[in-house]
């Protein structure tokens, strides 16, 4: 297969950050929820037992991965290695999110009612903050994730974390770790995710609308409506292009334009897709086929399919997660059934390693300073 290269001339102007907030000095120390801090072997299969966090520094911030197991386990994989070299126990960790400027972690609980902060540099506990909880409802559904997706606005560094059971999403501020607002969404929202460009939040709750919010005020100002009955399970941003991709529970993908928030067209991958992704900076878009146990590639200008790549059976047995690092280009996709998570060369679309860890949730600390996130020429 030769290398894959987005069809498109097209580019964007970098986007101005919003005025910051001061940001208060954190006392780094453990906080509840967090039970250790310990470089491991990668191949440990057990937790280790406690020990001091000043022996977990993982040094210049490269694009780590972290990577969180039902089990609370979460790890930290080298990029350069693919190797786990750090590992801290979290209490019932669904979703994550980082904020790389602050350098900080967010991981909240199975249904988003805390979440946990730590220290990206050192996996030290800053904080544990409680959401506001509901009358909790929510139950998982066959062939249903029970994680959540956390989004993390860079400009103003408020993190929106989605509360299943209650249909509501909770607003975080990063920089003093209290929580701002808990906005009514409806449905059951899984995932929230934020075009940079816009401001604009967008969130995946399983209905055939899609709440948008102003991250200013956090207020609901609009609804994207989708046809059909089938609900919205998944959203991902192309910040560069301002498009915002819906996977639905039909398997199909509505693209959308995120300066109108209203619907270009509806892509219908063979079979339908699983898991999307996308890589903004180079202008390709990843989803699991699990029918046909692959990952298909299309070009975020023309939409159409460029490329396919074989996975193993397991992953598409299970509810995989794809990741992608705009950086390097490398895409990961989780295999929990195999313990394994696949690295994927998203330029040379060949497989060039196994990480032994998987999970549910995965998160990518990729550092945005001097890393404009329009690259495209």
């Amino acid at each position: 297969m030769p290398p894959l290269h987005r069809r498109n001339n097209r580019s964007c102007a970098a986007q101005q950050a919003n005025t910051r907030e001061a940001c208060p000095a954190f006392c780094p120390q453990q906080q509840p929820g967090i039970h250790y801090c310990v470089v491991v072997p990668h191949d440990d299969a057990q937790a280790p037992p406690p020990s001091a966090p000043e022996h977990c520094a993982l040094g210049p911030m490269p694009a780590y991965l972290f990577i969180a197991d039902d089990c609370g386990a979460l790890r930290v994989v080298d990029p350069t290695s693919n190797e786990v070299v750090a590992c801290v126990q979290v209490d019932y960790p669904a979703g994550m999110a980082i904020d790389c400027d602050l350098r900080k972690l967010y991981v909240a609980n199975e249904q988003g009612t805390s979440l946990t902060v730590l220290n990206t540099s050192n996996l030290q506990g800053l904080n544990c903050i409680a959401l506001q909880e509901y009358h909790n409802t929510y139950m998982t559904m066959q062939g249903e994730l029970r994680s959540t997706r956390l989004a993390v606005n860079p400009n103003n560094h408020r993190v929106y974390i989605p509360q299943p059971g209650s249909g509501r999403l909770a607003v975080v501020n990063g920089f003093q770790d209290c929580l701002l607002d808990v906005v009514r969404v409806g449905g059951r929202p899984v995932v929230a995710a934020v075009n940079q460009r816009t401001n604009l939040v967008y969130v995946a709750n399983h209905t055939n609308e899609i709440p948008v919010l102003n991250s200013n005020n956090n207020q609901v100002f609009a609804c994207v409506s989708l046809p059909g009955d089938a609900g919205v399970k998944d959203v991902v941003v192309d910040n560069c292009d301002s498009r915002v991709y819906a996977l639905r529970e039909d398997g199909s993908v509505a693209v959308i334009d995120g300066a109108t928030n209203t619907l270009i067209e509806s892509i219908c991958p063979p079979d339908g897709a699983a898991a999307l992704a996308v890589d903004q900076s180079i202008g390709l878009l990843y989803f699991i086929n699990a029918a046909r146990n692959a990952v298909l590639v299309y070009d975020t200008c023309t939409l159409e399919q460029i490329g396919r790549l074989d996975i193993p059976r397991s992953v598409c047995r299970c509810l995989a997660q794809l990741v992608v690092n705009t950086q390097t280009h490398l895409v990961y996709i989780s295999d929990p059934p195999a313990n394994k998570t696949h690295v994927i060369d998203g330029g040379l679309n060949m497989p060039i390693a196994e990480i032994p860890a998987a999970g549910q949730s995965m998160a990518l600390h990729s550092c945005t300073q001097n890393c404009p996130i329009c690259m495209r020429r």
